[in-house]
């Protein structure tokens, strides 16, 4: 979850319609990075409870957000966009499949 928040923070702003744009619309940086800080700063409640929901917004955010800037993918983001799905956690995939 670190490493997926550390991915998406190098990678440069960009305008473009990806996950944490349209998250960053209806919640604060805070709410957004709350657990990714927690891990990353000793800071905060000594005790969390970190769900696979929110290890899947993490990734599936810096996935997105790399697609978004480079325009090119990697066939383990399918992999893992494909076992969301199945998953239940999304219901359509992280980013469209090339023809």
């Amino acid at each position: 979850m670190t490493l997926a928040g550390a991915g998406e923070s190098i990678l440069p702003e960009n305008p473009l319609m990806h996950l944490f744009n349209v998250l960053k619309g209806k919640f604060s940086g805070k709410e957004l990075n709350l657990f990714r800080n927690w891990l990353k700063h000793a800071t905060g409640p000594d005790k969390a409870t970190i769900d696979e929901l929110e290890v899947v917004a993490a990734i599936s955010r810096a996935i997105q957000k790399f697609v978004a800037t480079y325009e090119d993918i990697h066939p383990d983001f399918q992999k893992f966009s494909d076992w969301a799905i199945q998953a239940g956690y999304i219901k359509t995939p992280l980013i469209e499949k090339k023809a």
